[in-house]
């Protein structure tokens, strides 16, 4: 038998005094949401078979596209409707991207495709 402990097999992550500090006075937000970014985009890039865009027209009526992350359990419905047709996305997934316009800045499809890997413009 080995004289190691089941514990020795997960170092410990260093932290300077600063950090430290930081975590201790409960500041460490930022790092929490940068996590937490990085998790959620992650997702999105190993599902972008459920990523969409959608255009239309907002509930002011002005013309916008939008990418969305649909929720698995709600890809059946979403897909049935159809041109036209008024729903809510937010009800259907994750909107990961939006604005106005007819076409998708040049900016915005050079971000979704370097951080998502998407290619459907």
């Amino acid at each position: 038998m080995s004289d190691k402990k089941f514990t020795d097999k997960f170092s410990k992550k260093k932290t300077d005094k600063k950090e430290e500090e930081e975590i201790i006075a409960g500041d460490s937000s930022s790092s929490l949401k940068r996590d937490k970014n990085n998790f959620t985009d992650h997702i999105i890039r190993s599902r972008n078979d459920m990523c969409y865009k959608v255009m239309g027209r907002d509930s002011t009526g002005r013309v916008a596209w939008y990418f969305i992350l649909l929720d698995k359990d709600k890809k059946d419905q979403f897909m049935q409707h159809k041109k036209g047709d008024s729903y809510d996305l937010a009800d259907y997934g994750k909107i990961i991207a939006s604005g106005y316009g007819e076409e998708v800045p040049e900016d915005v499809k050079e971000m979704l495709k370097e951080k998502y890997g998407f290619d459907n413009f």
